[in-house]
């Protein structure tokens, strides 16, 4: 038993002292970090919230502090921090997708599909998202429920309504429900009502196949009662109020 304790011991120091030489090598000084699935514009400041300096040995990294830093990144919604050995750190990141955008106060900010306000936008970058107007500032500034529910709802609609159609704004009423206007149909307001969004889209797409090539004889469209669309013409042509 004395002989098996001692080969014990001379294996684990032996152990410790190659790990020792292996942390010692200059082979392994931190050369790189590389950013992996952010935008160009944002990777950046991700690499900068990485907080490791150029030269610390690979193996002294705090993968777990990293991760936390990184989080605290307005646009990073998950990260995995991993070495690539031998003088490598390699971040991957998933970013929050923007549905649309809302004003508070005199700045705009981002909603993510959960209906999330996440982080500031450039006035480029605002103006590249769908508006989203009508939430009172006091519920977006005090970040209530009654906000979240309904930027929630209307991030649902635009992301249904964007695999068809370029959204450019979706107004919110508390009484009306969602009205949305989008590029590519002559901004005709078309009223949504608060839900049933995929089979408003469904009868939305058949009644704009009838009027294709003749959207700007359309003055509005509404869905929001059950199972009728009602299209508003222009005045002077046709029927004012036809139920389709």
């Amino acid at each position: 038993m004395l002989r098996i304790a001692a080969v014990v011991a001379v294996v684990a120091m032996g152990g410790r002292l190659l790990w020792q030489v292996v942390r010692s090598r200059p082979h392994f000084a931190l050369n790189h970090v590389e950013v992996v699935g952010a935008e160009t514009a944002r990777a950046a400041g991700i690499r900068d919230l990485v907080g490791v300096n150029v030269g610390v040995n690979t193996w002294d990294v705090d993968l777990q502090a990293v991760r936390d830093r990184v989080l605290s990144h307005p646009w990073v919604a998950s990260v995995h921090v991993r070495r690539r050995l031998p003088d490598g750190l390699e971040v991957t990141v998933r970013e929050h997708r923007a549905m649309g955008a809302v004003r508070l106060g005199d700045a705009a900010y981002a909603v993510d599909r959960r209906g999330c306000i996440f982080a500031p936008l450039d006035p480029e970058a605002s103006s590249q998202l769908p508006q989203v107007t009508g939430v009172p500032e006091e519920d977006l500034s005090e970040r209530g429920r009654r906000a979240e529910s309904t930027l929630r709802r209307t991030a649902a609609l635009i992301r249904i309504l964007r695999r068809h159609h370029r959204v450019a704004t979706a107004h919110v009423d508390r009484e009306v429900g969602v009205t949305v206007r989008a590029a590519d149909l002559l901004a005709v307001p078309i009223h949504f009502g608060w839900a049933d969004w995929k089979r408003k889209r469904r009868r939305l797409d058949a009644v704009l196949a009838l009027w294709s090539g003749r959207e700007s004889q359309l003055e509005s469209v509404s869905l929001a009662f059950g199972d009728q669309v009602v299209v508003r013409l222009w005045e002077g042509i046709g029927a004012r109020e036809p139920a389709v």
